[in-house]
């Protein structure tokens, strides 16, 4: 942390202390422009939320597919809503609690669904929670109001919520929620993510903030906080449209802030600027890199934070948010099927059919992270996954939780990731559930993307300075379904290298390694969701010595072919049932020939 960071968040407390609060300003939650453009976004999804309020009304809340009971009367503000523990701010702070969970129930992200039902006892049971999380939970305190980002989902929410319920709330309590919300408005305006915590923390501030300004609830003026807006988007997000967190579930978490950032802006007659371009930018990415369903590469952190949940129940698809996007950019979808990329944004996707099933190779070759803190991105450099029609067969282990700990630190540990790990040791150094200390840089050596094989080659600098070690890997592919994964490992001293691979399903790879490598199978952590964890197949060789090769064959159809590799100390030589692939490990491609 910088000493002009450690300056301003010093005086952060004094500063908040002599700030005007602005309860004057009260939302306007009549105003006609905006009720009619709430009303046109949730009209066609009418009965999926009537759905979905019907079950929130008996009591049922969603936490990343887990089921929450409740009383719906009276809901558990202080208590983690998952394993019911009662709050206490000191001792959840020492015994390392995650808190998310219990921030995403204050979010209060299911009174769209009860706004929108239709039903004037669904409408009712919304205004009693609004109420109740007001009496229960005074300015300032925790954990409601433990930071102007969690209060900015408020702010959202609120804004599309309440103009459906102004019908149906007495003149007292409409008064009520209006103070509250200028209070909330203001505590955002007067706590801004900056420095190292200006991530999509600071954009998610100003999705909230401009919701209370698109109402009239806050004094800062609209152009001041677009022009901020603007300017945070191009600088946390790459040219192409890819996210620089290097996390594929805040790169949609992004797209849907931009996105409501969007229709705010429509909604009150506003031009879009550079937020139109980067949106854009960001749906040609998506439908670049996406999976047959349309989700993007399952890497880095992804809690499926969400600024604005039309989907209560159920997981977050990409998809949906896309298409919503294109709908209030009047964009068209992609005409044609995605070819191979190589992203300025880090991703080399490659792709083929195979019996008519989508092939996907994803070969991160991009940064650890954003900023300073780089937050969300894995200790993952040159991680190899690959999916068959949307199916996996080589993985990403996920997130787990954000709760400080040890399994917080092997989620996000090379050691968690299809790549090489040197000395048992990550790529990057953790100093912390969401710090980074030492960092690697990535170098695209190589790439050539043809209609019968597709060719990349990168390494990275991770264990350089600490082990005197270089990892380069290259990926052949051989269409459509044989990939060839080279790894060459050279130490100034003998170094302890291990090759994982998560697996689903069938095994259809093989392994070779110079000097001869140790087989283990294990079985790993893995993440399908948020809090969820379940133990799944992983696969590692570990080899010892100055310069180390491993060649792993994956076959998608017919079973892994024999293998074979030699290595005269500058090539690399693989035979492959009747393919042989020479790596030149300094050339622009490797040699595919068949006898």
């Amino acid at each position: 942390m910088s000493a002009e960071e450690l300056a301003w968040r010093l005086s952060s407390p004094v500063r908040r202390r002599f700030t005007s609060t602005s309860r004057e300003l009260l939302p306007r939650w009549a105003d006609e422009e905006w009720l009619r453009s709430v009303r046109a976004l949730v009209e066609p999804r009418r009965d999926k939320l009537a759905a979905d309020a019907e079950r929130i009304a008996s009591g049922e809340l969603d936490l990343w597919g887990r089921s929450v009971a409740c009383d719906p009367g009276r809901l558990p503000w202080h208590a983690d809503p998952i394993h019911h523990e009662p709050f206490d701010a000191r001792t959840w702070h020492r015994s390392g609690h995650d808190w998310k969970p219990i921030w995403e129930l204050h979010r209060q992200q299911h009174l769209i669904a009860l706004a929108a039902g239709g039903r004037k006892a669904w409408a009712e049971a919304a205004l009693g929670q609004l109420i109740d999380w007001i009496d229960r939970n005074p300015p300032g305190s925790s954990p409601g109001w433990s930071s102007g980002y969690e209060v900015a989902h408020r702010l959202v929410g609120w804004a599309f919520a309440i103009p459906l319920l102004a019908d149906h709330v007495p003149g007292a309590a409409l008064e009520a929620v209006s103070r509250s919300y200028a209070d909330q408005a203001a505590f955002v305006a007067h706590r801004p993510s900056r420095y190292s915590s200006a991530n999509n923390h600071r954009l998610a501030e100003l999705g909230g903030l401009l919701a209370a300004a698109r109402l009239g609830a806050v004094e800062l003026e609209w152009d001041a906080l677009w022009s901020e807006l603007e300017a945070e988007t191009v600088r946390q997000t790459f040219a192409d449209g890819g996210s620089r967190e290097q996390a594929a579930g805040y790169f949609l978490y992004v797209l849907e802030i931009l996105f409501v950032a969007a229709f705010l802006a429509r909604s009150g007659g506003r031009p879009l600027g550079r937020v139109a371009e980067r949106l854009e930018a960001m749906l040609s990415w998506l439908a670049a890199v996406a999976d047959v369903e349309g989700e993007p590469p399952f890497v880095g952190d992804d809690a499926e934070d969400r600024l604005l949940r039309l989907e209560y129940f159920g997981p977050r698809r990409a998809a949906a948010l896309a298409g919503r996007v294109r709908m209030l950019l009047d964009a068209e979808a992609p005409a044609s099927a995605p070819t191979s990329i190589v992203t300025e944004s880090g991703y080399a996707v490659l792709r083929s059919e195979l019996a008519e099933s989508p092939v996907r190779v994803v070969f991160d070759i991009g940064g650890l992270g954003f900023g300073s803190l780089a937050a969300h991105g894995h200790a993952d450099a040159l991680s190899v996954l690959v999916d068959v029609s949307g199916q996996a067969v080589l993985r990403d282990s996920g997130t787990g939780t954000y709760a400080p700990g040890a399994r917080r630190e092997w989620y996000r540990s090379t050691a968690a990731h299809n790549t090489v790990t040197v000395d048992a040791r990550s790529q990057a150094r953790s100093l912390g559930p969401h710090l980074w200390g030492r960092r690697y840089q990535t170098t695209l050596e190589a790439a050539s993307l043809g209609a019968g094989v597709d060719y990349v080659r990168a390494s990275h600098d991770g264990y350089r300075r600490q082990a005197g070690t270089n990892h380069v890997r290259s990926l052949t592919f051989v269409k459509p379904g044989l990939l060839l994964v080279l790894d060459r490992v050279r130490s100034s001293r003998n170094a302890a290298a291990d090759l994982v691979w998560n697996v689903e399903g069938d095994q259809p790879l093989t392994v070779a390694a110079l000097p001869g490598a140790v087989q283990r199978d294990e079985q790993g952590p893995y993440s399908p969701r948020y809090t969820w964890e379940e133990q799944r197949p992983r696969l590692l060789w570990s080899s010892t010595g100055r310069e180390i090769i491993f060649a792993t064959a994956v076959a998608l159809f017919g079973g892994p072919p024999p293998i074979d590799i030699s290595h005269d100390g500058s090539s690399t030589f693989v035979e492959l049932g009747d393919l042989r692939v020479t790596e030149r490990w300094m050339g622009e491609r490797a040699e595919v020939n068949s006898y």
